[in-house]
């Protein structure tokens, strides 16, 4: 399960090419995942895993962990994220404007 929220951020960066062709590396659960949590790429997935000649299923055992994981995820990275200061390194001796560029 470790190697899923990798696998799962690399398809969300690489989504802007051809999405059909970006879920064929994946596992079937994670096929399955990613049709269920954004719907454009429902149509992609359910053609993958049809491609697979299974069903999603057969996977909800699977499925459901990759939700729990990627859920578990989300609450560390909030966490970290509530931890850290936040601070605005654009203006930091850069001799910028707030917008970035000079004036």
């Amino acid at each position: 399960m470790r190697s899923l929220a990798p696998a799962l951020a690399i398809f969300a960066a690489a989504c802007a090419g051809n999405p059909a062709a970006e879920l064929q590396p994946l596992s079937t659960p994670e096929v399955c995942y990613i049709g269920m949590v954004k719907p454009e790429y429902r149509k992609f997935a359910n053609e993958e895993v049809a491609r697979r000649e299974t069903s999603c299923e057969r996977y909800t055992a699977e499925i459901r962990a990759i939700d729990q994981a990627m859920r578990q995820r989300a609450a560390q990275r909030e966490a970290e994220d509530a931890r850290s200061p936040d601070l605005d390194l654009t203006l930091v001796g850069l001799g910028a404007s707030p917008r970035g560029r000079r004036r």
